[in-house]
C-alpha cells in the first residue's frame, strides 16, 4: 500500500477533490513530463467540470456514468469521450 493510500497528501487532513488530485499530477516533476499533449488537454479541461468538484473518496460509478452521458448529450463523440476517462481508470 502506498504512503498516500495510508496517509493521504501530506499537510492536508480533508479529502482531496478530483481537481486537486488532477492539478497535483500535471504539477508533479516526475508525472508531468510523461503528460501527452492531448491527456493534458483533457485533464484541463475535466478540472473545470462538475465531476472535478467530487471528492475523490466519494467517487463513484454513477458519478462516471453521468459525466460521460453529459459529454455525448453535448456532441461530443463515443472516442473522445473514452480519452477523458478511459475505462482503464475505472477499473
Amino acid at each position: 500500500m502506498s504512503k498516500l493510500n495510508t496517509h493521504g497528501l501530506p499537510g492536508r487532513t480533508e479529502k482531496p477533490t478530483i481537481k486537486e488530485l488532477i492539478l497535483l499530477y500535471l504539477n508533479d516533476s516526475l508525472t508531468a513530463e510523461k503528460v501527452g499533449r492531448s491527456k493534458q488537454y483533457g485533464l484541463n479541461m475535466l478540472v473545470d467540470t462538475d465531476l472535478a468538484k467530487i471528492r475523490a473518496d466519494k467517487l463513484t460509478v454513477s458519478d462516471l456514468v453521468a459525466y460521460c452521458k453529459d459529454r455525448k448529450s453535448s456532441g461530443v463523440k463515443s472516442q473522445t469521450i473514452g480519452g477523458d476517462i478511459p475505462i482503464s481508470a475505472v477499473c
